[in-house]
């Protein structure tokens, strides 16, 4: 099953849109900063891939004691939790690179890489929808409510909210959970009623049921994605060659930042930034 994605849903060219030392000489600082964030979606969806593909593994060597079925559906159990993670991961990361895209377009960041994971940390799917509305055409914010209302996506985030805030789901290959005490009393003889009282539950996470989901959920990523890269990619962009003049005349640029400008944008994301995401927000 996983194995037909690496043919029909190939990801391996996400990591073309790799900003090397060439594409910070030809394109705006944003676009840099969107285009490095493509690379950590690649590498999230690599280890949920990878993830399923260790779930349909049948001898896992010395990974495990004994090779019986509880043995085997344990650890099976655990990949496809991870694999479910990763996939969380990923929606959220995909909207860093938009949110970088439409950020600050100074050096600011490549001089501070604190302040570049700092602000990373601030992309939330509600910071993002505002960032957007004042600065970016409807139909992009309208794309990715559309993937984020989607109910696989949201079933995903459910999933992977539960188990991080509220404990590990029950896997019924493993083990039985009942809903009601095995003791009973008869409450109407008459009517053969009986009474058990409820028991506290978990959520289920069925392998089977959760593995056909994941695979679903990746395809219909990987076509969500295409058009973010799309959206943030210039054409032809990795196929630039700058001559030596145009580096020179980078490196001047970023050394005149550094030397004049940069206390000045360190202000500008203190006052602007800060108020944007921690007062407007929150309001």
């Amino acid at each position: 099953m996983i194995d037909n994605l690496y043919e029909t849903h190939d990801i391996h060219f996400w990591r073309d849109y790799f900003p090397e030392e060439h594409h910070y000489v030809v394109y705006d600082p944003h676009i840099i900063y969107s285009t490095f964030k493509i690379e950590d979606v690649y590498h999230s969806i690599a280890n949920a891939r990878t993830n399923l593909s260790f779930y349909q593994v049948d001898n896992y060597g010395e990974m495990i004691s004994q090779h019986d079925e509880t043995h085997l559906t344990f650890v099976r159990s655990r990949f496809l939790a991870n694999s479910l993670a990763y996939y969380n991961y990923a929606i959220d990361l995909s909207w860093q690179v938009l949110w970088f895209y439409w950020g600050d377009s100074s050096y600011l960041f490549m001089e501070d890489n604190d302040l570049y994971e700092k602000y990373a940390g601030l992309c939330s799917i509600k910071s993002l929808n505002e960032l957007l509305r004042r600065y970016a055409d409807d139909s992009i914010r309208e794309y990715i409510n559309s993937f984020f209302q989607n109910d696989l996506t949201q079933e995903i985030r459910r999933s992977y909210n539960y188990i991080k805030h509220r404990g590990i789901m029950h896997t019924p290959e493993l083990d039985v959970q009942y809903t009601n005490s095995l003791i009973a009393i008869r409450t109407d003889l008459s009517q053969d009623e009986e009474y058990s009282f409820s028991l506290l539950t978990k959520r289920t996470f069925e392998l089977q049921e959760w593995s056909l989901k994941l695979i679903e959920f990746d395809k219909i990523f990987h076509s969500y994605f295409r058009e973010i890269i799309q959206h943030v990619t210039p054409e032809n962009f990795s196929e630039c060659k700058p001559d030596f003049r145009e580096v020179g005349e980078y490196m001047n640029k970023r050394k005149q930042f550094l030397d004049d400008e940069l206390q000045h944008y360190m202000a500008k994301y203190t006052q602007a930034f800060h108020f944007f995401v921690f007062n407007e927000l929150e309001t």
